[in-house]
Order: C-alpha cells, then sequence, then structure tokens
C-alpha cells in the first residue's frame, strides 16, 4: 500500500479559508518558501537545525548511548574549547593586513566587518561561559567531588582490610597511602 502523499510533511501556514498549506516546507523550516520560507532569518534558523538534526544522527548512527557524566568536568572542558575557539577568529583579525582594514570594496568590507563581529561574539561567550565557571566555584566542587572519590576508596581499603584481618594497623596505613598519593601528585 502507497503512502498518501498527504501524510508527509507540510507547511504550517495557513490560507485564509483556514485550510493548511499543502506545499512542503523548506528543509529545516515550518514554512514553505511562498510563506516566509525564503526569509534571511528563517533560512538561518533551518539550517541551524539541519546541521542539529545531522548532529542526532550522528550520535544514533555511532551508537551513543546516554551515561552519567560528571557535570564539573563537563563544564571545565566547554570552557576550555569555548577559550580556544574564540582564539581563532581572533588570529584571522590579528592576520589581517592594512589593506584589508583600508579596502574600498564592499566584499572586503562586509568581510572583515562578519570577522570582527564572529571575534566580538566569541569575546562575549568566553566571557559569559568564564564568568558562569567562577559563579559555580568549579575547582571548589572538583576537589570535593576528589575528596569524596578518595573517601570511598578508603572505605572500601578498610573493608578489604577488615575481610582479611589485616586491620590493626590501618591507621598507619592511612598515613603512608596519604604520604605516597600526595608525592605522586
Amino acid at each position: 500500500m502507497a503512502s498518501d502523499p498527504m501524510d508527509k510533511r507540510r507547511c504550517t501556514a495557513r490560507s485564509r479559508s483556514g485550510e493548511q498549506c499543502r506545499r512542503a516546507p523548506v528543509a529545516g523550516a515550518l514554512v514553505c518558501s511562498m510563506h516566509g520560507g525564503k526569509a534571511p532569518q528563517v533560512k538561518a534558523a533551518a539550517r541551524t537545525r539541519v546541521i542539529e538534526a545531522s548532529a542526532a544522527r550522528q550520535l544514533r548512527a555511532d551508537g551513543y548511548e546516554s551515561t552519567t557524566i560528571n557535570p564539573v568536568e563537563e563544564l571545565l572542558r566547554l570552557g576550555s574549547e569555548v577559550v580556544a575557539f574564540k582564539d581563532i577568529p581572533r588570529a584571522r583579525v590579528a592576520d589581517l593586513d592594512d589593506s584589508a582594514w583600508l579596502t574600498a570594496s564592499k566584499l572586503n568590507v562586509d568581510d572583515v566587518s562578519a570577522l570582527v563581529r564572529a571575534y566580538e561574539r566569541s569575546l562575549d561567550r568566553c566571557e559569559r561561559t568564564l564568568a558562569n565557571m567562577l559563579r559555580l566555584d568549579l575547582e571548589a566542587r572538583q576537589v570535593r567531588i576528589a575528596e569524596h572519590d578518595a573517601e570511598v576508596v578508603w572505605q572500601a581499603t578498610m573493608t578489604a582490610l577488615e575481610a582479611i584481618g589485616a586491620s590493626t594497623n590501618a591507621e598507619r596505613f592511612r598515613a603512608v597511602l596519604a604520604e605516597t598519593i600526595r608525592a605522586a601528585a
């Protein structure tokens, strides 16, 4: 049984009579080209949705499964990425020579302007991200997580020592272990 072509996605716009438009929406958009799908802001949003959908398909194809993550480590990694990203447009702005800044060509002026805007946006994003990281006091949280993990390991070690009857020197063992870890770190 062939599928009904009307079952496919359709433009969400409605006619004056209230009927839904029968045209297909622009890729990534909700409306067809006749109902605003050619507008620059709709095109930009549609491109973003297409890229996001492609990334989601890639995750599924790679067999991605949701796992427990450490949000502190992920935020620190994100901060590093934002800072590294900021350096790319900064280097490109720094590489502009005097002729690029003084050009009379509208195309070159637009390119330089777009590059400077991209750099300014990356600076703003970097500032917001780093300010949020400071506000969250991620380093202190990371220390607390490490201390918690160390306590879990210590409790497991003590339980194991007690199980084999070797817990008589537990405090001495703890001191030596702590010293050894500090020296290794």
